[in-house]
């Protein structure tokens, strides 16, 4: 996760996402730089928006995969691992399709 300019930060941010002015979205231009190509992107997209987007996104504490071996999967089941041993869970950052401009 990033974290653009500064931005205070009181939710949980999903893996492979940055967050500007209350808003989570996939961070496409890091996922490029880490090898990943725009299909990949988009399947991750894809995904979160069927997933962690809308009013209840903020309480999810796990996930269901469609595809338990997608290249994402790992890294979000371990963030949703991690996240749920912690003894205060912050709420997590609901995911918009929208860019965010930087």
């Amino acid at each position: 996760a990033f974290l653009a300019m500064g931005t205070a930060c009181r939710h949980d941010i999903l893996p492979y996402c940055v967050l500007l002015n209350e808003r989570c979205t996939l961070d496409r231009v890091g996922l490029f730089k880490s090898g990943r190509t725009p299909d990949e992107a988009d399947c991750l997209d894809e995904f979160y928006s069927r997933q962690c987007m809308g009013n209840g996104a903020t309480y999810l504490r796990r996930v269901e995969f469609e595809d338990p071996h997608a290249w994402f999967a790992d890294e979000v089941r371990r963030f949703f691992e991690a996240r749920e041993a912690m003894r205060d869970c912050r709420p997590l950052a609901p995911y918009s399709k929208k860019e965010v401009a930087v």
